[in-house]
């Protein structure tokens, strides 16, 4: 992930196109110099993050340099990763996010459709 050494990758699904979506986690909280972690491995005091790799860059011979869309969930109550990644048939992206299993639906071009309240996953 083009975002340095505090960020990580952990769920990916593929999309229709050929390219694919990526989750996970980028540390963008002020006065943080690293990101934590719970006992259980949770990624704590980072922001969630997804983006998309076209299917160009998907296909190229290099590693692809950026993302055709980002997404990330910001305030105290999403922190943490993106983490269970869907994708549907129409390549509508479907995540949970935070230390907290907020549940988001993004549109094919990355835009935010909707966000639940928390769940009671233990995620």
């Amino acid at each position: 992930m083009p975002y340095g050494s505090n960020s990580g990758a952990e769920t990916v699904s593929f999309t229709s196109d050929g390219g694919f979506v990526v989750g996970g986690f980028v540390n963008s909280v002020d006065g943080v110099s690293g990101i934590n972690f719970k006992s259980s491995g949770q990624v704590t005091d980072a922001t969630p993050f997804i983006g998309k790799i076209s299917a160009a860059d998907a296909a190229g011979s290099s590693a692809p340099s950026s993302f055709e869309w980002t997404y990330t969930k910001t305030g105290e109550e999403y922190m943490g990763s993106a983490k269970a990644l869907r994708i549907d048939s129409s390549d509508n992206v479907y995540s949970v996010v935070g230390t907290m299993a907020t549940a988001v639906k993004l549109s094919s071009s990355g835009s935010e459709t909707w966000v639940t309240g928390q769940l009671d996953a233990g995620v």
